[in-house]
């Protein structure tokens, strides 16, 4: 990020960021905003979600802490991660984090992820 907003017109702020990500990129997307919760106000992890345990759910606490404007989750019914995504989103709920639970029809598939930016996009930097 400071590479980014050195060289380009961005706004250095945890208003102006978004993290998302799908598959392992999801997994990214959740283990950086759990880590950095300062950083960024839009979260959207895609066709991904995690294992309860109190290590996960502390980071979810950091988050809510720290507050952001957008949780947004989006899998598919048959995609291999829907149960680890309903995790997530139990967590997430369980926790206090508002949130968007996006389920679709389909798998860890190119077209969802498609979808899921269409939908995403709209929702950022309200």
């Amino acid at each position: 990020m400071p590479f980014i907003e050195k060289r380009f017109r961005a706004i250095p702020s945890k208003a102006c960021r978004s993290i998302s990500g799908l598959s392992m990129g999801g997994a990214q997307t959740i283990a950086i905003s759990g880590t950095y919760p300062r950083m960024f106000d839009y979260i959207a992890p895609m066709s991904m979600g995690c294992k309860d345990s109190d290590y996960a759910r502390k980071r979810l606490q950091r988050i809510r802490k720290e507050g952001y404007a957008l949780y947004h989750l989006s899998c598919g019914r048959e995609d291999f991660m829907w149960g680890s995504a309903c995790n997530l989103h139990r967590m997430l709920t369980e926790e206090g984090l508002p949130h968007t639970f996006n389920p679709t029809d389909g798998g860890h598939t190119w077209s969802n992820w498609r979808r899921y930016l269409l939908t995403l996009a709209p929702l950022l930097f309200r």
